[in-house]
């Protein structure tokens, strides 16, 4: 009796270990396969936020489209408000609910290899690359003095 319960649990064990490996197998084939095409349509993105407070956070490895501009990045990374100027494009008004005032707004930012650059075009104008590093700081001087982090 003994001998037959040890063999009925080892094959058991056998068919569990086999399915789980062909399981297993078959989904990493499928996330393989996906993240290949993926890859084709679009970048991973870096964004930083920087709240003005001494608080920040990155945003690290945003997947978005080819094509997409720093703020579509923004509204995939954060909770955005914002308004659209006809010929301005996006005016960001607030970021995770911190808003701008008459004396506060949020100035966008490139990483330009070894330093932080305050961008020369808006974040709806500023097609991303794959690997681009932008930022966003909420500040009251203009121009805006201080990188986001």
């Amino acid at each position: 009796m003994k001998s037959r319960t040890f063999i009925f649990i080892t094959v058991a064990l056998l068919v569990w270990a086999v399915m789980a490996t062909s399981l297993a197998t078959f989904y990493f084939t499928q996330y393989t396969q996906t993240t290949t095409v993926l890859s084709k349509v679009s970048i991973k993105v870096n964004v930083c936020i920087n709240y003005g407070n001494g608080t920040f956070t990155w945003h690290n490895g945003t997947v978005v489209p080819l094509g997409s501009s720093a703020f579509n990045a923004t509204t995939i990374a954060a909770k955005v408000k914002s308004t659209y100027y006809t010929g301005e494009g996006e005016f960001v008004q607030s970021i995770d609910g911190v808003a701008g005032n008459n004396t506060y707004y949020w100035s966008f930012w490139c990483w330009n290899s070894s330093k932080w650059s305050f961008s020369e075009v808006g974040a709806s104008e500023y097609i991303l690359q794959n690997g681009d590093v932008i930022g966003w700081r909420y500040t009251s001087a203009y121009p805006p003095v201080q990188p986001p982090s």
